[in-house]
């Protein structure tokens, strides 16, 4: 384009050699512009196709952003993130787009992974703070349910898989246990 505005500031050539001389600058900028557009077409079509296979990265790696199969996972996060090298560019435009859709649930994914050991201690502790407020639930009503025995057994057969399961810091689970023992009192009185 700089060549044809420069061609346009040049003054006139010898008569006679005007045509020539255009058609051969013609020529050339139609060869090359023809080739640019079938390299753009071509282009188009593979950032299409790189596409389209990220696409496919981002939704494999979504369905595993959440899983607690940590170390199987991670392994596969880390996996969908070599392919994910190897596949070529995408359009400018689609880039940073695709980019922060991928990275997102690797990075969440990885956040939670970090923090596996104190996530399943809050389950744990939930655990068992559920079993706690079910058995203060059974305390507290006036007449006495004629499936109290068996509820209660139940719940103390989840408590001690609970403390079997263990994970969760001794001063917590002390409080808990004060929590059932005060609780499975209340029932029995």
């Amino acid at each position: 384009k700089a060549l044809q505005a420069e061609w346009k500031t040049i003054g006139p050539v010898m008569r006679g050699r005007e045509k020539a001389i255009w058609e051969r600058f013609r020529a050339a900028c139609d060869r090359f512009f023809t080739r640019r557009q079938a390299d753009l077409v071509e282009r188009k079509q593979t950032w299409a196709a790189n596409l389209a296979k990220k696409e496919a990265l981002c939704v494999q790696v979504e369905a595993l952003a959440e899983s607690i199969d940590w170390d199987a996972t991670a392994g596969a996060i880390k996996q969908l993130q070599a392919e994910w090298k190897g596949i070529g560019p995408v359009k400018k435009t689609r880039s940073d787009a695709i980019w922060q859709r991928f990275r997102t649930p690797c990075d969440h994914f990885f956040t939670r992974y970090a923090r596996r050991h104190d996530i399943a201690r809050e389950e744990r502790v939930a655990a068992r703070e559920a079993i706690c407020a079910e058995l203060e639930a059974l305390a507290a009503p006036t007449e006495v349910p004629q499936e109290l025995p068996a509820a209660v057994q139940a719940l103390r057969a989840r408590w001690q898989q609970e403390i079997a399961a263990r994970g969760v810091d001794r001063d917590r689970a002390l409080a808990l246990d004060r929590r059932f023992t005060a609780a499975f009192a209340a029932v029995l009185a």
